[in-house]
């Protein structure tokens, strides 16, 4: 094995030596702990009082606790000149930006780094500041008390008194943009002039040494070494970092080593004492190797540390195929005779064979294709014809498509999308529930980022959401700028859309999520823009006014909104009794705006209330209609008490809520349906969906409810993903038209770092869109109107057992098409099948009709009624076919049915055979013919029908209207004949005779 020694460089050398007594000679002499009115983040001043050059590695610092168990690290600057003074911000890169911008232009060149950590920030009313060396031992501190805002402190030694900056004090303060203070200086000492550079002597292929004349009245100079226009500044030994390199007044040069490949080098100097930095000297360049020192070429619209983020595998990755596109320019050579490359710091994700550079007369596009899942740097650099260059660093992610299917797309910039509005079918509006607060718009055919985002603030402002404590003038509540926007639909070129309007995660109040508001469309296609219509922000507190008055007629306080939206209380709750709006779309007639609840789910219609922090007799997903939703939205957010509501609608989803709801063209509804609470991927915690006519039964439940056999769980491979947005076709819906799902991802762990995807910096979350087929109807809902309870009495056909009344193996309170309820006459059960499977509503027992040609006696268990939905609407209407199980009577031989055409009662049973126990009645109807009640082809059939018991006469063949005729007549002398027979026997009985 080979060991390869580095010999430490002489300034290393000497700032060992002289760290430790040196280190007596910093002093902290400025702090700012109050900034205002352009605020910028805590700072302090560290100064070299000393003569020497000081080390700054391994310092660490803490605020008053005065602990170096607390202290944490000093970054940034390796060293500090003798009476030069240095700032420590807190923060990063972008917190030193804007600390230049509000003291740059009066100290433009003092250095700056950083510290940061969660116990260290400088209080407004009195704290401290303590610097340590890596053993512990303290260096230098002060304390203050309350700040003056905007002014910063001052102290001249350690341990000295205090002072509050003023204008042109004797620390040479300044105001600069609503602060004064001294930052980079202290004292009014005269400024050094600025050194002047001299040629570079002892170059070689891997250094030289920089020289250069010094400035008069310097105590210090720093030497700045860079390769890309001081973009990023070097250390002596060629190693990137640290700031400048700090040297005495006395040194006039400074050995550099360690750099490699043909490169242009450039430097500069300044001079600094108590009174500041000098300007900067002239800048010399060096070239080694085949380096040149051209001015290096330009890049535009490529910044440094640039994120994107990419997908394994996929063919409609963003930046596979169109890639990322940026400029470059010269001052000497032209556009397209740069030469630009890229290569990739790790082939495990991104290979350099999967990176393709174009330039088109300065126009580059760099195309991304990676191989694995995780992160790279990829480095783009552009050179000039004399060899000088300038280079830029992408900071990639890689996601994996594993659990893609062929038409999934993964938007990028939002992890946590929540709803989709279809802006054509290409293009679509995004909205997510976290705090991002903007509406982006979306190409669904390309995985990657938003064509264009628009930020509520510059669609609606603020919208009147106020900020902190009793925002909105209500007690308790607390406003964080969260919008959580759930749902939205679109009528026409306008868009509504709306928060959840429920409390956050912990249950505390959050009146920033309480808006219904509405954009409309400009423009099409990639070219859309959104302008802003107006809102209402007392959408939540109408509603609870509304549940607490009876609006409904369900009872005050039926739904048990108010306690369902109280403090306290989170809308995931356990008990399915929270309170979060998340669909919301237009009623069939686009009068009323449907707002779809995840929660509450609500009592059954017929059952009592349900019990509030109890999840008992919470079957039912919840509709409530805002019937001038259109005249609501006001500039000022309206006034309380405006919205109007309808009766509600409740939506058998198998114990599950609306987590989307969609109209479609031809005026039917998509519907994901999901748990209230955490999803579980087991019913009813998991995703299901369902399609809907929009029609509503007499007692406020939706009818014609049909769960689909697309299965969202399994769409998405084992993501933990949760469906939550719908892209409606834009046809009639068919069981083979393709529909648009949108997944929340923000649990997702996209690149194998163990961070959830809503945890990462906004350019790598991503969420998950697929087109999927709406697929057949695996079975509609139970909504024939008799209870479960109720339905699993009846005697099984078999024989054995209850709950079967037809025989075919199901549960009946588990089919729609199957209905079974106690007879109205007589005793026992009746069970009502479709044999086509259409849904049933509306079934019930009935006692005869008063023109009916049947009595007790004839039929013992008097009349039924139903309406079966769902059929096929077709020229002259679908024949549909019946069944009607009966307690087993022999004499039963027919079903009588009311011609609405003739007014006769005809018998329309085509068969009635004993099955087990039962007695069952086959017939058939057809759509809007002389047997359905409503007279309309329009896909029901209303009954009702009387099973009965028929004198022996010859048989009807057919339906003709001789037949019909013929039948009634025997049907009337029939009963003419009973009326005399049951007046003879009274008369009889009572010793009176009749004639015969």
């Amino acid at each position: 094995m080979a060991f390869k020694f580095f010999r430490p460089s002489a300034l290393a050398l000497a700032l060992a030596l002289a760290g430790l007594s040196a280190r007596a000679d910093l002093v902290i002499t400025e702090a700012m702990s109050n900034s205002a009115p352009t605020v910028t983040a805590d700072w302090f001043e560290l100064s070299n009082t000393g003569n020497t050059v000081v080390s700054l590695s391994g310092l660490k610092m803490d605020d008053n606790s005065y602990l170096f168990s607390a202290s944490v690290a000093m970054a940034g600057l390796d060293a500090i000149g003798p009476g030069e003074s240095v700032i420590f911000i807190e923060g990063n890169a972008s917190a030193i930006t804007a600390f230049r911008n509000k003291w740059g232009a009066a100290f433009p060149r003092v250095r700056v780094g950083t510290y940061s950590g969660s116990s260290v920030g400088l209080s407004a009313t009195s704290d401290g500041v303590v610097v340590f060396d890596s053993t512990g031992t303290e260096l230098t501190r002060q304390g203050f008390g309350a700040a003056t805002p905007g002014s910063s402190f001052g102290w001249t030694s350690n341990n000295s008194a205090a002072t509050v900056s003023t204008a042109a004090d004797s620390h040479g303060s300044v105001a600069s943009n609503g602060d004064v203070g001294s930052p980079g200086r202290r004292s009014n000492a005269t400024v050094p002039s600025a050194p002047v550079t001299q040629a570079a002597s002892a170059v070689t292929g891997t250094g030289f040494t920089a020289n250069w004349q010094a400035g008069a009245n310097a105590s210090s100079h720093v030497l700045e070494l860079s390769t890309d226009n001081f973009s990023t500044l070097l250390r002596a030994d060629g190693s990137s970092g640290g700031g400048g390199i700090a040297l005495t007044a006395a040194s006039l040069s400074q050995a550099i080593s360690g750099l490699s490949g043909d490169v242009c080098v450039s430097y500069r100097v300044l001079a600094l004492n108590e009174g500041g930095a000098s300007a900067y000297s002239d800048t010399r360049q060096v070239p080694l190797n085949a380096g040149s020192c051209g001015t290096p070429p330009v890049f535009t619209g490529l910044s440094n540390n640039t994120p994107l983020s990419g997908v394994v595998g996929d063919s409609r990755d963003h930046y596979a195929n169109t890639g990322t596109v940026f400029s470059v320019s010269d001052a000497v050579s032209a556009a397209n005779a740069l030469v630009v490359s890229a290569s990739s710091s790790n082939a495990a994700v991104v290979a350099n064979s999967g990176l393709s550079v174009s330039n088109s007369n300065g126009t580059v596009t760099l195309k991304v294709t990676p191989v694995g899942v995780g992160y790279a740097d990829i480095t783009v650099t552009v050179r000039n014809e004399g060899n000088a260059s300038a280079s830029r660093v992408i900071k990639y992610a890689a996601s994996s498509s594993a659990s893609a299917n062929a038409s999934t797309v993964w938007p990028s910039g939002r992890s946590d999308l929540s709803t989709a509005v279809k802006v054509d079918d290409n293009h679509v509006l995004l909205a997510d529930d976290e705090p991002a607060n903007q509406i982006m718009l979306f190409d669904r055919r390309r995985s990657g980022p938003a064509v264009a985002v628009f930020p509520l603030t510059s669609i609606g402002g603020t919208m009147g959401v106020g900020a902190g404590a009793n925002c909105e003038s209500i007690t308790g509540a607390s406003c964080d700028g969260e919008t959580d926007l759930e749902a939205g639909f679109a009528l026409g070129t306008r868009v509504y859309w709306t928060g959840s309007h429920s409390n956050n995660k912990n249950g505390g109040i959050r009146p920033d999520r309480w808006r219904l508001f509405a954009t409309d469309l400009i423009g099409s296609g990639a070219g859309t823009t959104l302008s802003f219509v107006g809102y209402y922000k007392h959408l939540r507190t109408d509603l609870l006014a509304w549940d607490n008055a009876n609006g409904h007629q369900l009872g005050a306080a039926y739904l048990g909104l108010s306690t369902s939206a109280g403090a306290g209380l989170a809308p995931e709750s356990a008990n399915l009794d929270g309170f979060s709006i998340e669909g919301m779309t237009v009623s069939p007639n686009s009068a009323a705006a449907w707002l779809g609840f995840r929660a509450p789910l609500v009592a059954a219609p017929g059952q009592g209330a349900a019990t509030a922090g109890s999840s008992t007799g919470r079957t039912h997903a919840l509709l409530i209609p805002v019937t001038n939703f259109n005249t609501l939205l006001q500039a000022n957010g309206g006034t309380a008490g405006s919205a109007t509501f309808g009766t509600p609608i409740r939506l058998n989803l198998g114990g599950r809520g609306i987590r989307e709801i969609r109209r479609t063209v031809d005026n039917q509804y998509l519907i994901i349906a999901g748990p209230p609470d955490g999803a579980t991927g087991v019913a009813p915690k998991d995703f299901r969906l369902y399609t809907w006519d929009g029609s509503v039964g007499a007692n406020g439940e939706a009818t014609n409810l049909a769960l689909r056999s697309t299965a969202l769980t399994s769409l998405l491979g084992g993501m933990s993903a949760s469906p939550e947005g719908l892209i409606e076709p834009s046809t009639a819906l068919t069981d083979n038209v393709s529909i648009g799902i949108l997944s929340d991802a923000g649990d997702v762990v996209f690149y194998g770092d163990g961070t959830a995807a809503k945890d990462l910096s906004d350019p790598y979350r991503k969420s998950r869109l697929d087109t999927v087929t709406l697929g057949s109807t695996a079975s509609y809902v139970d909504t024939d109107g008799v209870s479960d309870s109720t339905e699993s009495q009846v005697p099984s056909a078999s024989g054995g057992g209850t709950g079967d009344g037809n025989g075919d193996g199901t549960p009946d309170n588990q089919q729609a098409h199957v209905a079974s309820l106690p007879t109205a006459i007589g005793s026992g059960f009746a069970t009502v099948v479709s044999a086509a499977g259409r849904p049933l509503s509306a079934v019930a027992a009935n006692a005869l009709p008063q023109d009916a040609p049947a009595t007790a006696s004839t039929a013992p268990y008097g009349a039924f009624s139903f309406t079966a939905s769902g059929i096929p609407v077709v020229l002259g209407g679908s024949t549909e076919n019946f069944e009607l199980f009966l307690p087993y009577h022999p004499q039963i031989n027919g079903a009588l049915k009311k011609n609405r055409l003739t007014n006769q009662w005809v018998n329309v049973a085509t068969s009635v055979v004993q099955v087990g126990n039962k007695t069952k009645i086959s017939f058939s109807l057809t759509d809007g013919g002389a047997f359905d009640t409503d007279a309309s082809i329009n896909g029901q059939i209303q009954d009702p029908i009387i099973p009965v018991i028929l004198p022996a006469v010859a048989s009807v063949p057919t339906l003709s209207t001789w037949g019909l005729l013929s039948l009634s007549t025997v049907l009337a002398a029939t009963g003419w004949g009973a009326q005399r027979r049951r007046r003879g026997t009274l008369a009889g009985k009572s010793g009176k005779r009749t004639a015969a």
